[in-house]
């Protein structure tokens, strides 16, 4: 059972090489709500980025 659960943390997709997009402290699943200009934080394994959107495409075609 255990193995199920932290097999769920969100955390361990950073060790795989993805990065978690944040927004005012809240993950982002979607460019909805992102505008530019917007600084949000990037978590990835070894530490966090801290970025200004310049430009939002919207469409799951991109």
């Amino acid at each position: 059972m255990e193995e199920k659960i932290s097999g769920r943390n969100p955390l361990l997709l950073l060790e795989r090489g993805y990065g978690i997009i944040e927004k005012d402290g809240r993950a982002q699943r979607s460019t909805a709500g992102i505008c530019p200009g917007d600084v949000l934080s990037v978590r990835m394994k070894d530490g966090k980025l801290d970025v200004q959107v310049k430009r939002v495409i919207h469409g799951k075609n991109v």
